[in-house]
């Protein structure tokens, strides 16, 4: 089965990993990523957060090259996507 004309649906902090799929593989076209976070930097800063499963979320390294606000910048990314983020 061939499928380049992936679309994904992240609702949540989960939506971290449609934004990076979006912009890792060529086959994810368009993506909706609602109720998501714009940075995970601002997320790490926040004094009192939800601390439910933020071990899924930790992508280790992440900040040391990008945040969520940076992928923006690549034009690979804004032409895919549909993010509410923030």
């Amino acid at each position: 089965m061939k499928n380049d004309n992936l679309h994904l649906y992240a609702d949540g902090r989960q939506g971290v990993y449609a934004c990076l799929a979006a912009l890792l593989d060529s086959r994810v076209t368009r993506i909706e990523a609602v109720n998501g976070m714009s940075s995970m930097a601002d997320w790490i800063r926040t004094r009192h957060y939800d601390s439910y499963d933020t071990l899924s979320l930790i992508v280790p390294g992440m900040l040391q090259y990008f945040d969520l606000s940076d992928l923006e910048k690549f034009p690979e990314f804004r032409k895919k996507r549909y993010c509410n983020i923030s």
